[in-house]
């Protein structure tokens, strides 16, 4: 049978297992959407608004009374709590009632007023990273903007410009997110890592079927027979996947607004490389392992870790030599390397181009040695058997 043929009846055979079993029509057609819907819903509101705080204010000044309602007036702060009581701040962060304690001491304003050296510390729950360190910036705002206000205020009174008595500005811009929003962020980041382990986990069924029939046919089969069979039977799976990420990207810069700066067409084949690659090493690790289970295991490992050293979230370029080496080797650290590129930076598309055939190469070489470690063990099977 020549490759053509033989890639037409393995797309008609996986179709026809789709057609059957509705287990794999939901792998393929439902779960993908159901994880889609969920992040769109958990990470629609965007950012992190009104992050309970307490004061604990043992100055009570004109001053730290402004400040209280600086907080309070912040979109990122709420005041649930005011107090003179430093145990009683501390039992509401433990508590989680609040995630940060700012404390004004006595003497504050006065200390300012006579430009002396004047503290007011802030104390959040580190435990949590995220909810800690939005709400120690809302602080650190609100803390700038009172004590700037008290200085144009003291100017006043003395009949001064309040520039003499103002230090210099510092003005900071956050690049490519500048809303700290983090739907964008976090959907970027999770939702092709998603559909990357869903992929992996259907595939790894798919190489099992094709596993069990080459067991009983494959002797008859050339190698360029045994690789046509795999693509028809991975492709299915492969196209499905990428409506889904286009229909993700849609939804994301289309709906939601965040628009792709770059290359969208670069961007889109980037992301079906990465589903292509995806197969390739779900083919790879049967071929090795030669058991389902084992590869769904293995699968697991390899594609749920590919989000945590993608260096999206945990900073890998500065840890330890394993987890630089294992971002490396995992193709989604390459996908989401061109994602930032294209979609968030807006860079010129050569910068991607490393990552392309990065990804490219991860296609061919792991279903070219797929084919021939498959092609041997059916050859050596069907001798044994004999």
């Amino acid at each position: 049978m020549n490759a053509g043929r033989a890639l037409r009846l393995a797309w008609r055979q996986e179709i026809a297992v789709l057609r059957a079993d509705r287990w794999e029509r939901v792998l393929l057609w439902v779960m993908p959407g159901i994880a889609l819907l969920f992040m769109a819903w958990m990470f629609a509101r965007g950012t992190l608004d009104n992050i309970p705080i307490v004061v604990v204010d043992l100055d009570h000044s004109t001053f730290s009374r402004r400040l209280t309602r600086e907080l309070d007036a912040s979109p990122r702060l709420d005041v649930c709590a005011r107090t003179e009581d430093m145990a009683q701040a501390q039992s509401l962060i433990r508590r989680g009632d609040a995630w940060l304690m700012l404390y004004i001491p006595p003497g504050t304003e006065a200390a300012t007023q006579r430009r002396q050296p004047a503290a007011i510390f802030i104390d959040y729950n580190a435990s949590y990273l995220t909810l800690g360190s939005n709400a120690r910036l809302g602080a650190i705002e609100s803390v700038a903007a009172s004590l700037t206000q008290l200085i144009v205020d003291r100017a006043r009174e003395r009949g001064l410009p309040a520039a003499h008595l103002a230090g210099p500005r510092v003005q900071t811009q956050i690049l490519f997110n500048p809303s700290m929003n983090f739907e964008f962020y976090l959907e970027s980041l999770i939702d092709p890592a998603i559909l990357h382990l869903l992929l992996s986990s259907a595939c790894i069924a798919v190489a099992g079927r094709l596993l069990r029939e080459g067991r009983m046919h494959g002797r008859r089969w050339s190698r360029r027979e045994l690789a046509a069979r795999a693509v028809g039977r991975l492709t299915p799976y492969v196209l499905g996947f990428s409506v889904w990420g286009c229909a993700w990207v849609a939804w994301l810069a289309g709906w939601r607004g965040w628009p792709v700066q770059g290359s969208l067409p670069l961007l889109l084949f980037g992301q079906f490389l990465l589903f292509t690659t995806t197969a390739a090493v779900a083919a790879l690790i049967i071929a090795v392992v030669r058991d389902v289970d084992t590869g769904f295991s293995i699968s697991t490992v390899y594609g749920g870790s590919a989000l945590a050293y993608s260096n999206g979230s945990l900073p890998v370029d500065h840890g330890a030599w394993f987890a630089r080496v294992w971002s490396q080797a995992l193709p989604y650290t390459h996908y989401f390397r061109l994602q930032v590129d294209q979609w968030t930076i807006g860079a010129p598309s050569s910068v991607s181009l490393p990552s392309l055939c990065v990804l490219l190469l991860y296609t061919a070489l792991p279903l070219g040695a797929a084919v021939l470690l498959l092609h041997r063990h059916f050859r050596h099977a069907t001798a044994t058997a004999a």
